[in-house]
C-alpha cells in the first residue's frame, strides 16, 4: 500500500525518527511513493568468533584474534589441553563457515564475487581465488584435528545449543555491538567476541522493513499503530523482552535482566533486529547504557563498496550459470564445512566448474 499521504497524517513520530533520505530511499519506495517503512537497528555486517569466557580465563588467554590466522593459532593453544570438548563451529551446525564469513563483496550467482570488501576492479570467481583455497584447507586441519563436531551438517539446529550442552566452546556469528550479550543468553555462559573481519553494507537496504497490506479495511488505524510501534519504548520491551516483572526486571544500572530463580519466565526474543525501532529496547543484561549509540555509530563506521548498487543479472547466461550452481552446490559445502580434502577435491571441483563456462559468464560481469 502507498503510505506517502498516511504518513502526512497519521505518522508523525515516524517522520520525526527518520531523515527525508533514509524514507526518499530506492528500497523503500516503487513507482516514486512510499511502500514500506525501514527499521531502526544494525545494518553494517562483519563476522565474529565468540568463545566461551571462562575457558579464554582458564588458558591466560588476553589476546583478541582478529584473523583466522590469529584463532586457528589461539584454538591449538587450548587444543593442547582440551582433549573432551570440540573447538569451533560455524554459526548452525548445516551450515558453511562461509555463510558467517567473508572478505568478497558478492554480485550475482555462480560465484561472481569482487574481492576485499567489493572494492577492487574485477569480478572473480571465489572458488578460483587464492583465499578460497586458504580457507577451505584451514577448516579442513580443524576436522581432521578434531576440533569440529563430528557429522555437524547432518544436524540443523544453532550451535549455541552445543555450548549450551557442555559439547563446544566457539562458534562463528555475524558480529553488532552487544552481541556477546545476545549469543550469552542463547548459550547459558559468558561469551566474548572477537572480531574478524571489517564492517561491510552488503546492501543498502536494512534487514527488515514494514508496510501496510494492499487489502486492509484499516490502513488509518495500522498505520497509527506502526506510528506507536516505532516511538513507545514500552511496545519495543515487550515484544523483545516481555512483561517486566514476570519475564525480566530492571537491575540497579538501568537495565533489562532475567529475575533471578524463575528462568522458567524468561521470555528474550533475540529477534530485536526485526522490530520497528530497535534502538528504544532498553539495553539488555552486560550491554553498555549507550548501546544503540555504538549501533549507530558501527553501521555508519561500515565500508560502502564501490559495487553496492551493481548486480550481475544473467540474463542470456541462464545456463552456463544453472551449470556452475549445480557444480557449486555438489562441492562447495563441504569443503566449506572441512568434510572434503580440499587437496583432492578442489582441483576436481575447479574442473568440473571450468567446463560449465564460468570465464564466459565472468567476462560478461566485468563487461556489464
Amino acid at each position: 500500500m502507498k503510505l506517502d499521504s498516511l504518513l502526512q497524517t497519521d505518522g508523525s513520530e515516524i517522520l520525526n525518527i527518520f531523515s527525508k533520505e533514509e524514507l526518499s530511499a530506492e528500497h523503500v519506495r516503487a513507482n516514486g511513493h512510499l511502500i514500506r517503512l525501514p527499521n531502526k537497528s544494525d545494518i553494517a555486517e562483519c563476522t565474529c568468533v565468540v568463545i566461551r569466557k571462562d575457558f579464554l580465563e582458564k588458558h591466560n588467554i588476553t589476546q583478541k584474534a582478529s584473523s583466522l590466522e590469529e584463532l586457528d593459532q589461539i584454538l591449538g593453544m587450548i587444543a593442547q589441553s582440551e582433549k573432551d570438548l570440540f573447538l569451533i563451529a560455524p554459526s548452525r551446525l548445516n551450515r558453511s563457515f562461509l555463510n558467517r564469513y567473508y572478505t568478497w563483496f558478492p554480485v550475482g550467482e555462480g560465484g561472481l564475487v569482487i574481492m576485499n570488501y567489493g572494492n577492487t576492479e574485477t569480478i572473480e570467481i571465489l572458488y578460483e581465488t587464492e583465499e578460497y583455497k586458504q580457507m577451505v584447507s584451514m577448516f579442513y586441519q580443524w576436522k581432521q584435528k578434531g576440533w569440529m563436531p563430528d557429522l555437524a551438517f547432518l544436524n540443523d539446529f544453532p550451535s549455541s545449543d552445543l555450548v549450551k550442552n557442555q559439547e563446544l566452546i566457539g562458534y562463528f556469528c555475524h558480529y553488532k555491538p552487544g552481541i556477546d550479550t545476545q549469543e550469552s543468553m542463547k548459550c547459558g555462559y559468558d561469551m566474548e567476541a572477537w572480531i574478524l573481519t571489517e564492517p561491510i553494507l552488503i546492501s543498502n537496504q536494512t534487514r527488515c522493513s514494514w508496510a501496510i497490506s494492499k487489502q486492509s479495511n484499516y490502513p488509518k488505524e495500522a498505520m497509527q499503530l506502526l506510528n506507536f510501534m516505532y516511538s513507545s519504548k514500552e511496545a519495543m520491551n515487550l515484544l523483545n523482552y516481555g512483561i517486566e516483572g514476570k519475564n525480566y526486571q530492571i537491575s540497579e544500572s538501568g537495565n533489562a535482566v532475567p529475575i533471578p530463580y524463575q528462568e522458567e519466565s524468561l521470555y528474550y526474543s533475540s529477534l530485536g533486529w526485526e522490530l520497528p525501532n530497535q534502538y528504544l529496547c532498553t539495553p539488555w543484561g552486560g550491554d553498555p547504557s549507550d548501546i544503540w549509540e555504538k549501533t549507530q555509530t558501527f553501521n555508519e563506521s561500515a565500508q560502502i563498496p564501490d559495487s553496492i548498487e551493481f548486480a550481475f543479472l544473467g540474463s542470456g547466461y541462464e545456463s552456463e550459470l544453472s551449470a556452475m550452481e549445480n557444480i557449486i552446490e555438489e562441492y562447495a559445502f563441504g569443503l566449506e564445512t572441512g568434510n572434503l580434502d580440499p587437496e583432492k577435491y578442489l582441483p576436481e571441483f575447479l574442473e568440473k566448474l571450468q567446463k560449465a563456462g564460468p570465464e564466459k559468464v565472468k567476462n560478461a560481469a566485468n563487461e556489464q
